[in-house]
Formats: structure tokens, sequence, C-alpha cells
């Protein structure tokens, strides 16, 4: 039996060109994260969402590379309503959000935040949440929505039960209600009906399988007359109406290898995206069952597997809902070589190399590779020649950072054989301490909180962010919680959503360190493609770190004509921040090197010009990434009237003092305008002037 570990002091140009051109690669492209630390999970209109910035790279450092940092605000129909530009000092920011009755109404809302230089990815690791906000003020009608459906061979039936409460709760029964369902600005249904003595009305929709993809990208709205005059409109979203599952298998390794025993992870998820739990079985091409399989923890699991080569493979589901659906098997190869990896021992990885008679017999002899890499760096690497059909070895885990370590092999033209994926945990996080010198306070007293970080007993600098909140007020899940550990450590390194994120980070014990290997197993993994890197195949730069924040732009004529030598002022009220700018010969102008560390409004003018009310000023807008849907759709919140009840009554005594009002209708006479008639004695001279100064020129 060979170790590798004892072989990787051979020295080889073939495994020190895939270790150099890595290296260069992610030395010379470092990759940029970003996590944004917030003050609530959830918030009302008329609150203000605070947060601060914490940009960082490769081996989660605070970055350096780039100044400026994107935060973008996508309602729930994914348009996008509003973006902040906030400058990085030291690889942190800080903004804030004011969610005003003008732009903000009750929903679910999607924050993105980027850097420049993070798009040049094909894959951007996008800080990526979702929040819901909820109305207190002056709130007249609350609802909650719960979808039935049933199917047929032809055509799907959902039933949407809603029920209308004004905001004592107090149910608005045999009430009038209209619906109609919307789908890209078209009515493709519609209806009418009483809610019953609880305030409920249940609405039945039906679609066929053309009209079913239409109807989940619509809306059902409806209107309640609360009273004669009074008609209430509310708006439900429809994607999640119809429940479809979806089933899949991934083999440890990345292939399914015939005649060797291979762990094969499995996720169900249904059409919200969120997992759902099954069982099944598997049987072989010849009826004959050959596995079982259970889900341990939101629709993710895995089985043991031996296939054999000519045989294919089909699973039997039965999801938590007592539904059924039948699945294949990837296919296995029938030659190959895998990777399996042991990760419950808290010192080491241990690792096996596995091959099957037919690969062993093709590569008997062959060099093959193995390097792991976290972060940007390179932790392990190793060689060996194919003399035996299975390899064990072991690495310490001291050789790698906290978080996601990669391990891939290669044959040795450098082709990437298998890859996985494994969690490298530490437990040496920092030890935070809270004390205040008073055990109790009064009510609006201050409070005096000290914070002690240390590690390993040692006082530890840093930049740090707390929010303080009232759980009793402000209820929250802590599994499903966002943190930075989730966020730099998990989240920005794979693909797709991750369900309850935190639940693999609370303190636990050997059942969640193998569920979050078991997530590993199903997840995709962003990182550099190998095959480019050996093919010397740089990544694409269309993007260079920004440096400060800038606004350019153009100013012209109303008919078009650039103004050459134009004169723009450049005010931030509450920064104090005044700067003046001139146009160039063909009207471009550029303000550079602006620094600021909150959120502000900022204002261009070229009004000192002559003429300037005939000018039009245009900027020059960032390049912004398309919105596509909401890549944490699936923390959405459908009914938010009942999920933050807590929340919004609290709200609604601190906002006691606002009211919306209502449509207001002002009649008056117009100011008859002055004119010759009413002075006799001009009644000679012309009706033209030869010279008009209109009062707006004469206001100080």
């Amino acid at each position: 039996m060979l170790n590798f570990s004892a072989s990787a002091q051979t020295d080889t140009v073939s495994i020190n060109t895939i270790i150099s051109k890595t290296n260069k690669v992610l030395n010379d492209y470092p990759a940029e994260k970003v996590y944004l630390h917030f003050d609530k999970p959830y918030y009302a209109v008329a609150d203000t969402v605070w947060f601060k910035v914490y940009l960082t790279e490769n081996q989660n450092f605070l970055s350096g590379i780039s100044k400026i940092v994107y935060v973008d605000v996508i309602n729930q129909r994914d348009s996008l309503i509003q973006t902040l530009k906030l400058q990085v000092n030291g690889g942190t920011a800080e903004g804030n959000i004011p969610l005003s009755m003008d732009h903000y109404k009750q929903g679910n809302y999607h924050f993105r935040a980027y850097t420049m230089w993070m798009l040049n990815s094909n894959d951007p690791a996008y800080f990526n949440k979702t929040f819901y906000i909820g109305e207190a003020i002056d709130k007249e009608l609350k609802t909650h929505i719960s979808y039935k459906n049933s199917s047929t061979d032809k055509q799907e039936k959902i039933d949407a039960r809603v029920q209308f409460k004004d905001a004592n709760n107090k149910p608005y029964a045999n009430k009038n209600v209209n619906w109609q369902v919307i789908t890209s600005y078209t009515v493709i249904a519609k209806g009418r009906g009483t809610t019953d003595a609880n305030g409920f009305l249940t609405i039945s929709m039906t679609a066929n399988q053309k009209a079913e993809y239409q109807l989940q990208k619509g809306e059902l709205i409806t209107s309640i007359n609360t009273s004669e005059k009074d008609i209430i409109n509310s708006t439900f979203q429809l994607k999640n109406a119809i429940i479809n599952k979806d089933f899949q298998f991934f083999p440890e390794g990345g292939n399914l290898v015939a005649g060797l025993a291979n762990k094969v992870a499995f996720k169900g998820v249904k059409s919200d995206g969120l997992g759902i739990n099954a069982k099944g079985t598997v049987s072989d091409s010849d009826g004959k069952q050959v596995a079982t399989f259970s889900a341990q923890r939101l629709g993710m699991g895995s089985f043991m597997l031996t296939p054999e080569a000519g045989k294919t493979y089909k699973a039997s589901i039965t999801f938590a809902d007592g539904s059924t659906q039948s699945a294949n098997l990837p296919a296995a190869v029938e030659s190959g070589i895998s990777i399996v990896i042991d990760n419950t021992d808290a010192e080491n990885v241990a690792i096996k190399i596995a091959s099957n008679d037919a690969f062993f017999e093709k590569n008997k002899g062959k060099k093959f590779y193995l390097i792991a890499q976290s972060k940007g760096v390179i932790c392990y690497g190793a060689q060996t020649i194919l003399a035996n059909k299975e390899y064990n070895t072991t690495v310490q885990k001291n050789k790698f950072p906290l978080g996601i370590a990669q391990f891939t092999l290669f044959n040795e033209s450098g082709k990437p054989l298998s890859e996985r994926i494994v969690f490298v945990q530490h437990n040496n996080n920092l030890a935070l301490a809270l004390t205040s010198p008073v055990a109790t306070y009064g009510s609006k007293k201050k409070v005096k909180i000290n914070l002690n970080a240390k590690k390993d007993g040692l006082p530890v600098e840093g930049t740090f962010s707390v929010s303080v909140i009232d759980e009793t007020k402000v209820p929250f899940n802590e599994d499903g919680a966002s943190t930075i550990l989730t966020g730099l450590l998990l989240n920005s390194d794979v693909k797709g959503y991750i369900e309850r994120p935190n639940y693999y980070f609370t303190p636990g014990d050997a059942k969640k360190a193998a569920d979050l290997d078991v997530l590993l197993l199903t997840q995709g993994y962003r990182n550099y493609s190998y095959t480019d890197i050996i093919q010397d195949k740089k990544p694409t730069i269309n993007f260079l770190p920004e440096q400060g924040i800038e606004f350019s732009g153009i100013l012209r004529m109303s008919n078009g004509i650039p103004v050459r030598k134009g004169a723009l002022l450049l005010t931030i009220p509450d920064k104090r921040i005044n700067m003046e700018g001139t146009t160039d010969p063909v009207g471009n102008f550029k303000f550079s090197n602006l620094v600021f560390t909150d959120s502000s409004k900022v204002t261009i003018t070229a009004k000192y010009n002559v003429n300037y009310k005939n000018m039009t000023l245009s900027l020059n807008g960032a390049p912004t990434p398309s919105v596509s849907r909401n890549f944490s759709a699936a923390d959405e919140v459908l009914n938010i009237d009942s999920t933050l009840t807590t929340y919004l009554d609290n709200s609604k005594k601190q906002y006691s003092y606002l009211h919306t009002l209502k449509e207001v209708t002002v009649k008056g006479a117009a100011v008859p305008k002055v004119s010759h008639k009413d002075y006799p004695a001009l009644t000679g001279l012309s009706q033209m002037a030869d010279h008009e100064i209109s009062g707006d020129r004469l206001t100080g």
C-alpha cells in the first residue's frame, strides 16, 4: 500500500506544472466575497434598514482590491428598485435604506451585493438575502392564503383559500370579493364570491399543462368590499401554488463506477426550492431490489450501491406527503476511478482512491496526482504510480484553513478525473464575551456593554458589528439565519440555494457534521476550471477593481449639441461636500475619488450656466448585472401578516403617530390672468410685450 503523503516529496514536472499554474491564477485573479450584517431579520414599512458590509478576499482577509461595493434592492417581481454605491474603507462599509411609505410596500424583497471585480466570474458569488417587509401603519386588511392542488392526466386544479380580517383580527364576514389572475398584464381567469362567517373564501382555478406555466407566473388579485364605499385590493403570488417535485442522485467523486461500492447522495426538492423528505428503493434493470434509502434531513441523504456493468438502475420514491415518483440513477461508467473521503475524524481527512478492474488494466503503471485547494491556496499535492486498484491515505486538517476544501484527482496529462469537496472544521472560533457594569437597566436608560474578543486566550484585534434586538418582539429561527460564517464559509463557495444554513454552524454533534457532508455531496462547487488553467486560458477581465466613487456623464443642449466648458456643481449635503467641475470640448465630465463612508444623496447641477434650462445632463450608469429569478426565493414568506404578527403589533404602537392620508380633492377658482382690458388707460398699447419677465426669475 502506497501512502500519498510519503510520495508528495517526489519532484515531477507534471504535478509542479499543475500546482504552479494554479497558484499563479489564484494569485493573479483573487476572489472577492461580500457579506452584509443587518440589524434585524425583517422589517416594517417606515423602518430603516441598517447594515455593515464586510468585503474579503481569498483567505477571508479584509479585501484591499475593491474600494466600491454595490447593494441592490429587488422586489418580488424581480425588478430592480434601488441600488446603493458604497465606499469601502479597510474592507468594510456601512449603509442604510429608509423604507419610505412612498417606495416600499408589504412584500418580499431581495438584497444582492457585489463588486465590479466579482462580475468577471462566470458565476459571481453574490451576497443574496431575502427580506420580508410588513405593513403596520393604517392597516385595514389582514390576509392569510393557503393552496391545495390536485391533478389529473389532463389538468391541474388549484384551490386558494383566503381569509380576510380587519386590523383588530375580526373576520370580514359575508363580504363580496372579486378576483382575477393576471399573467404578463393579461387576465387569464376571474370570478367573484362571498366570504363565510369566518372571513374565508375559496377560489378554484384549473389549468391544463400548457396553461400551468402561465398560472405559476401570475398573480391572484382580490378586491374585497369592506364597506359600501371602501374596496381593498390584495395581491398573492402563484408561483408556488402548484408544487412539483424533483429528485436527483449524486455519486461521490462525480461518477457511478461499475464494480465499486459507491456512496450515492440524493436530494428531493419541491418547486419552491425547499427540501422534501422521501424514502424509496433502487432496482436494477432485471427488477431486482439492490438498495433502500431514506432522507436524513431536508430531503437529503445517502446510500451505498455497487452497480454492475451493463445494467441500469431506477429508484421508486415515496415523498413525505404520500405522493410517489420514479427516477433513473446516472449510468454507471464501465471504466473509472473515484475519490472516496471519510471526514469524520477531528484531525485528519481519510482518503481512498479506488479504480475498477477495467480502469486498472488500462492505466496500470501510469502517474496520477491528487491536489487539494482551499480559498485560493494549494494546501496539498501528491503523486503516485497506479500499482494497486485501491490506495488509502490521510491528510492532516491543519494544512487547510477553516472552510471548504476541494480534492481533485488528475491523470498524468492533467485531466481531472474525480472531485470531492469537504468542510474542514477547526472549532477555533473567537471567544466573544459581552459584559455590562450594571445587571439591570431602567426604561430608556443608556446601556453600556463591553465586547471582549480572544483567540487561544489572547486578545484579538478586528472589526466588529453588533445588533441588539428584543427577541420577544423580533422572534426568529436561528437555524435559518444568515451569519458571517454561513456567508463566507458556505454559501459563497457552493452553487445553489442552501436551506437553513446556520443549522450546520450552531453547536452540534456528529449528526450535524454528517448532514453537512451530505449537503456538500449534493451541491455544485464554485471553482476555477483546472482544464482552462492547464491550457493557459486566463480569465477574461471586463471590469477592473474600482478605487473610489466616480460620477461621469455628458452635458448637452436640448438640441443634442454638447456643451463645451460647461460649469457643474456636485453637492452631498449631509457630508458637506461641494465640488466644481467643467465639461471637456465634447461635453463630458467626471468627478473622481469621492470618499464618504455612508449612503448619501448626490446632486449634480448645471444651473449656473447661461441658458441652463435648455440643457440636459446625463449620467453614465455603472454596469448592472441582469436580474433573474430571486436566488433565495425559497426564503420568501407567503403570509407576511401572520408571520410577522408580533413584530407588526409592536410597530403599530411605534408608528402610531403616522397616518396615510386618503385621496383629497381640492377645489377652487383659477386666479384670473391680468390683461390690458383690466386697465382702460393701456388699451392703446400692443397686446404683444417687447420683453417678458416671469415671477419665478425674481424669487430669492
